[in-house]
Parts: structure tokens; sequence; C-alpha cells
């Protein structure tokens, strides 16, 4: 299994590399991770929440219409969801407010 660990501080990225031995771990910054995710198949994202370069707003977006899916999204930190075939006036919407 190929992770991704995407937390600023090296400390905690080389801690959870440890923790994680036998995977094939991959250690990123934030600022490197959206490379980093276009350019491998990874299996998992751990991402540290507290990012304190990232300040941008999570949008969920996933093709289930699982009402409980939507629910564990917005607890773990999602500030919205949507459900996939997205409508362009509603993706602009939902990013505008």
């Amino acid at each position: 299994m190929k992770a991704l660990i995407v937390e600023p501080s090296r400390v905690y990225r080389l801690l959870l590399n440890e923790l994680l031995y036998g995977f094939s771990i991959s250690n990123e910054e934030v600022s490197t991770a959206l490379t980093e995710l276009k350019s491998n198949k990874v299996d998992l994202v751990i991402v540290a929440m507290n990012l304190v370069d990232m300040t941008a707003l999570i949008l969920a977006i996933s093709a289930t219409t699982n009402s409980s899916q939507k629910i564990y999204a917005l607890q773990v930190g999602a500030n919205d969801f949507i459900i996939k075939a997205v409508i362009q006036a509603e993706l602009i919407a939902r990013v505008k407010t």
C-alpha cells in the first residue's frame, strides 16, 4: 500500500513514516502534496488537519448519496459536501459562499 503523508512538521512526518513501517511512504510538505497526488497512485492520504500554511476550505465530493458518508465527511473537517455528477451552477454557488 502506498501512503502519502501531508504534514507541515518534518518531525511528525518522520514519526508517521516510522510508525507505518512496511508501507511505501511519501512524505510531503503541503506545498508539494498536490503534485505528488497527481503524479503517483496513492492508496492512503494522511493529512494534518491543522495545517498552518493551508487556509483553504475543504469541499468533499463523492458519488455516494449515502447520508452517513456526508455526515462523516463533515465530522472529520470538510466544510461542505457535494454529490457527483456536479452541476456547475451548484458548484459555483457552494464555492462562493
